[in-house]
């Protein structure tokens, strides 16, 4: 073997095992807290909707094509049979890694869970993760990364061949990985707009391709599969239903579960907010006095609610605000923080506002540690929220995300207009 083949199969091996590792830590974290916000398209509802649907029907289209058998076979007279794995885990570690970075919440919140029920579904989330573990460990030859074929090329000795023997989880259902995914997708206790989407695609995804998969097993072991298959559960324990029926089941209860993701406001134009208080272990002012929307009442107020992780994403519109010196006895703005939104240490989440109140200091910062406004007023989690009231606390302007310059000018009228 050439020295330079040799070279260039261990280099691909330790992309496919890099790749591999860094793009399931990276998923897995994701099933876990939701999005990670490293990179922001300033995309908000339907339009952040529609972004991520591409993102995960790009990884369906690649994950699906590359693992199928007939795909293989035709690259083999270009690329070399041992290498296919290999490059499989590399593209779709990178096309996993890809969505997970770019995925965009579309600030919506569906719901979210409390106390023990949400206690319960943390401890569904590390059970399913315990069970992947046994899944591996019942396969005894586990080939994760794809490597097992270059291997043995480099080593120039023939692979073993596949056995079909069933043991530990794959005893009571034929799939557990895809069980164990499921079970980590849905026990999320945040749901959002863009989550719901994720667990929709990913669970109709997940039994189209153990359909298909059961094709490529079935063609691999003949007879000795399609027994199994008569006995054992595809991919719910109990009880045993076709993956056509399981097919049918979450088609219907996708579309049964989608206009959940349409919120419902509590804040309507014309109305008054419902009466909020934050105090103790709910927020406040930074002074640690408490804070109550009754306040709203006594001039026009423009309300900020924020996540940390958007501090600056409406700079220009409370610098366009700044810039017109509205009369402090008629106007009044407040920046409220929404600090359950981020995973930033509250002390550094409290030092950035200590710059804020610097660089506006006539805004009044508030503090809600447990999204008391987005379940009260439903307005959008995870976002940049800009509300304004008259006098008589009645809502005159919202927007959810960032305001474009036409909207800031919006924004100012609305308030000179009320004062």
């Amino acid at each position: 073997m050439a020295e330079w083949t040799r070279l260039r199969s261990s280099l691909i091996l330790v992309a496919a095992n890099l790749t591999g590792r860094v793009s399931l830590l990276l998923f897995t974290v994701f099933l876990f807290i939701g999005p990670l916000h490293l990179v922001r398209m300033e995309l908000w509802g339907q339009a952040a909707l529609a972004w991520d649907s591409l993102l995960a029907v790009v990884f369906f289209v690649q994950h699906s094509g590359m693992i199928r058998r007939g795909l293989r076979a035709r690259l083999s007279p270009v690329i070399p049979a041992h290498y296919h794995g290999a490059l499989f885990t590399i593209v779709s570690g990178i096309v996993l890694t890809t969505l997970v970075v770019f995925w965009q919440p579309s600030g919506s919140s569906v719901y979210e869970l409390k106390g023990p029920v949400r206690l319960l579904m943390r401890g569904f989330f590390f059970m399913a993760v315990a069970g992947l573990g046994w899944g591996v460990y019942a396969l005894r030859q586990f080939d994760p990364f794809g490597g097992g074929a270059l291997r043995a090329y480099l080593s120039g000795k023939p692979l073993r061949p596949q056995q079909f023997v069933a043991r530990g989880p794959y005893l009571w259902v034929r799939h557990p990985f895809y069980f164990f995914v499921l079970v980590m997708i849905w026990s999320c206790p945040d749901l959002t707009g863009d989550r719901l989407l994720f667990n929709i695609l990913w669970t109709l995804w997940i039994c189209v391709g153990a359909v298909l998969e059961e094709a490529d097993l079935v063609a691999q072991f003949g007879e000795a599969y399609r027994a199994y298959r008569r006995r054992v559960p595809m991919l719910i324990p109990w009880p045993k239903i076709s993956g056509s029926q399981w097919l049918k089941v979450l088609i219907l209860a996708s579309a049964a579960a989608l206009p959940i993701n349409q919120p419902v406001w509590a804040l309507e134009f014309g109305e008054p907010p419902p009466t909020v208080e934050l105090k103790g272990e709910l927020g406040g002012r930074l002074d640690a006095t408490p804070w109550c929307s009754d306040e709203l009442r006594e001039k026009l107020s423009v309300v900020f609610y924020v996540s940390p992780d958007e501090k600056d994403t409406n700079n220009p519109a409370s610098d366009a605000l700044d810039k017109e010196k509205f009369p402090a006895d008629r106007f009044r703005s407040y920046g409220i923080i929404n600090m359950a939104a981020s995973m930033m240490p509250n002390f550094l989440i409290n030092a950035a506002l200590k710059e804020k109140q610097k660089r506006y200091p006539l805004t009044i910062y508030v503090r809600d540690y447990n999204k008391v406004l987005v379940n009260a007023w439903k307005i959008a989690d995870h976002s940049s929220d800009v509300l304004v009231f008259d006098r008589n606390a009645i809502l005159i302007f919202r927007k959810d995300g960032k305001l474009t310059s036409e909207e800031i000018e919006k924004l100012v009228k609305t308030v000179r207009d009320n004062l």
